[in-house]
C-alpha cells in the first residue's frame, strides 16, 4: 500500500513538473495578411516560441489554436491542432460558407497544455463581398395565341449574393445583328405586339452589382473599393420562331455543351459501326 502510494505521488510530481515547464508567455502569434472572398476569409499567421528545441517544446506543450469568426449574424469557433513543424512558420488558415457581404472579427488564440486559458488573443478585422451568380434556370417559353410570348424562369441555385440584382433579357432578330437590352428583377418577362410577327434569339443572363447592395449592406462600400463592382452570370438563350404553333410550351436548353456531347457520341457511334 505505501509503495503504491510512493509511486503515485512520484508520477503525480513529475506531471506537475512537465506541466509546470510549459509557460503561458512563451508563444507568440504574429499576423500576415488576410484576404477574403464572398464566403471565405484566408489569415496568414506565424506562431514563435521563444524557447530552446522549439518542435520539442511546442510538442509538449501547445495543445491546440482556437480560431474564431465572428460577424452580427454568425459565429465559428473552431479547433486547430498545429503541427509542430509549423513553429515559426507563416502559414494560412481560412473560414468557408461565411456570410456574404459581412464584417468578421477573425479571433485566434493558444491553449496551452498546463492552463486552461487561452493565451496571445490575436484580433483581425476583414469582410466577405460577392461574386459572380449561376445562370437563370429552367427558362420556359410559352406563346399565347399570336399576340403574346411569356418568358419565366427559376433563380439560380448558386446567387453568391444575399439576392439577383437584376435580370438582362436581349433580344436580337435573327435577320440583323443589332441588340435591344431590357432589365428587370422579376423572374419573368414579356413580348407581344409587332415583335412576334420575326424571328428573334433571346438571351437571359443574372447580375450582382454592388450598387443593389450598398444601401442595406454597409460592408459593400468596402467590397467596391477592392475592385467588386458587378458580375454577370452566364446566359441561356431560347429562339422564338413567329411561325411555331402558339400552343406549344418550350424549355430551351441552357447548356450548349449538351447538343455537343450528343454530336460527338452520334459521331463515335458511327465509326463504331463501319469498323
Amino acid at each position: 500500500m505505501t509503495k503504491n502510494l510512493f509511486s503515485l505521488l512520484l508520477l503525480i510530481n513529475f506531471m506537475h513538473n512537465i506541466r509546470s515547464e510549459c509557460l503561458s508567455n512563451s508563444f507568440e502569434i504574429i499576423p500576415g495578411i488576410t484576404t477574403g472572398s464572398e464566403r471565405s476569409i484566408t489569415t496568414f499567421i506565424k506562431v514563435t516560441t521563444n524557447q530552446t528545441n522549439p518542435n520539442e517544446y511546442t510538442t509538449n506543450c501547445l495543445d491546440y489554436l482556437e480560431i474564431t469568426a465572428k460577424s452580427i449574424n454568425d459565429l465559428r469557433r473552431e479547433k486547430y491542432n498545429m503541427s509542430p513543424e509549423l513553429i515559426n512558420q507563416t502559414f494560412n488558415y481560412s473560414f468557408n460558407s461565411l456570410n456574404v457581404l459581412s464584417d468578421y472579427n477573425i479571433s485566434i488564440g493558444l491553449k496551452i497544455k498546463n492552463n486552461d486559458e487561452i493565451f496571445s488573443k490575436l484580433d483581425v478585422n476583414y469582410f466577405t463581398c460577392f461574386s459572380q451568380s449561376g445562370p437563370p434556370e429552367n427558362l420556359e417559353a410559352i406563346k399565347v395565341n399570336n399576340d403574346l410570348l411569356n418568358l419565366k424562369w427559376n433563380e439560380p441555385s448558386n446567387i453568391n449574393a444575399p439576392n439577383i440584382c437584376y435580370y438582362s433579357i436581349t433580344r436580337r432578330f435573327l435577320d440583323e445583328s443589332k441588340k435591344i437590352e431590357y432589365k428587370t428583377n422579376q423572374t419573368f418577362f414579356s413580348f407581344s405586339g409587332a415583335d412576334l410577327k420575326r424571328d428573334f434569339e433571346i438571351l437571359i443572363s443574372s447580375y450582382n452589382d454592388v450598387e443593389c447592395y450598398k444601401q442595406n449592406y454597409p460592408v459593400a462600400v468596402k467590397c467596391e473599393n477592392k475592385g467588386f463592382n458587378k458580375t454577370s452570370s452566364s446566359s441561356v438563350s431560347y429562339i422564338f420562331y413567329a411561325n411555331k404553333d402558339p400552343s406549344t410550351t418550350t424549355k430551351p436548353n441552357s447548356s450548349p455543351s449538351l447538343k455537343y456531347n450528343y454530336y460527338l457520341i452520334l459521331f463515335f457511334g458511327m465509326i463504331f459501326l463501319i469498323f
